[in-house]
């Protein structure tokens, strides 16, 4: 039953994209899955790479051109995985299209420039991110930016 549902989901994106010319298009998948408050939080690693890898799979043939696929994350912070190492959750190379960023002010707070540069740059800040897509031939980009 679950893979027909998977399967009429896929159909119907497939359908969606094409009929509004819209194959392009980035596929934010399970962003945020480094914090802990959506049920797809990457509490273990392992699950939520294969799960990744398994939506990407049935994704690629559903339009032309493929869909980017991006891996978007919370600036900051992580929660999960349970190593607070976000990299051990990053599906891999042939599964990633971009890598994103959801970044808001009010978390950390950056009143001034020093406190921004100081955010940006701590790990997980918006820097270690756009270094790591630079690293990894990865478009960036920021999916969520605000206060």
């Amino acid at each position: 039953m679950r893979h027909r549902r998977i399967c009429f989901v896929l159909a119907e994106l497939r359908n969606t994209l094409n009929a509004f010319g819209r194959q392009n298009s980035i596929i934010r998948l399970s962003r945020e899955a480094n914090g802990n408050w959506f049920p797809w939080s990457a509490t273990n690693p392992t699950d939520f790479i294969n799960c990744w890898r398994h939506v990407v799979d049935a994704i690629r043939p559903t339009a032309e051109p493929d869909p980017e696929k991006s891996w978007s994350l919370n600036a900051n912070y992580s929660q999960n995985p349970p190593s607070h190492n976000t990299i051990d959750m990053y599906p891999g190379d042939a599964w990633v299209d971009t890598v994103g960023l959801d970044s808001y002010d009010a978390w950390s707070v950056s009143r001034t420039k020093a406190e921004f540069d100081a955010q940006a740059t701590a790990v997980g800040g918006l820097t270690c991110w756009y270094n790591f897509a630079t690293a990894y031939n990865k478009a960036f980009g920021i999916g969520e930016w605000g206060s």
